[in-house]
């Protein structure tokens, strides 16, 4: 069921990150945590977040996760919903950098990204952003809170 899970998760999260402009020191753990995903890479996604956890706010119940566990949360959460829905082969696919703000120790990003998935065999999409919040840690920039934003998907053409 773990691995179902993780499976499950990295579609929803993983994504085909736009290679295009360089990437600022801020974006470098964001693309760490995608391609972790990408690579079915719980333990790498991981080690981009904060090391005290991180807040995490989705469309799934119970919507918001908080703290050391919050991250392994989410997942079980996730794969819980995906399965409950029938949600299958799920893909989120990140665009453009939309705003970057940093001040100091801390830095707010947001990521344009389209999520595709089936629902009971019916391809589904939503065009959606990404927030992210960073915070400088002895080891470099790491997420401290993700956000997914996207109105209900819709049936792909």
């Amino acid at each position: 069921m773990k691995t179902f899970t993780f499976v499950i998760a990295c579609a929803f999260v993983g994504a085909t990150v736009a290679a295009a402009a360089p990437v600022s020191p801020v974006e470098v753990p964001i693309r760490q945590f995608v391609d972790s995903f990408n690579k079915g890479d719980t333990n790498g996604a991981e080690a981009a977040t904060v090391s005290s956890g991180m807040t995490v706010t989705d469309e799934v119940p119970p919507f918001q996760w908080q703290g050391a566990n919050a991250f392994k949360a989410w997942l079980d959460d996730l794969g819980t919903f995906d399965t409950a829905h029938g949600r299958t082969d799920g893909n989120v696919t990140v665009g453009k950098t939309i705003r970057q703000e940093i001040s100091g120790d801390n830095a707010y990003v947001i990521i344009s990204g389209v999520y595709s998935f089936k629902e009971h065999g019916k391809a589904m999409h939503a065009a959606a952003q990404l927030t992210f919040t960073l915070r400088q840690e002895a080891a470099g920039w790491r997420i401290s809170g993700m956000t997914y934003t996207a109105p209900k998907p819709t049936a792909s053409r």
